[in-house]
């Protein structure tokens, strides 16, 4: 993530600090890293 905002801001991309500390890959358990969703079947 941080490769991806300097990448950004080096762009001349705007990146609030205080937005980057709500995102994470690894937040939600039923969405993988590929971003796939994964839903327990019933």
């Amino acid at each position: 993530m941080k490769k991806a905002v300097e990448i950004l801001r080096k762009q001349g991309i705007e990146v609030d600090d205080k937005l980057l500390q709500h995102i994470s890959p690894l937040s939600w358990e039923h969405i993988a890293l590929t971003g796939e969703y994964r839903w327990p079947s019933p």
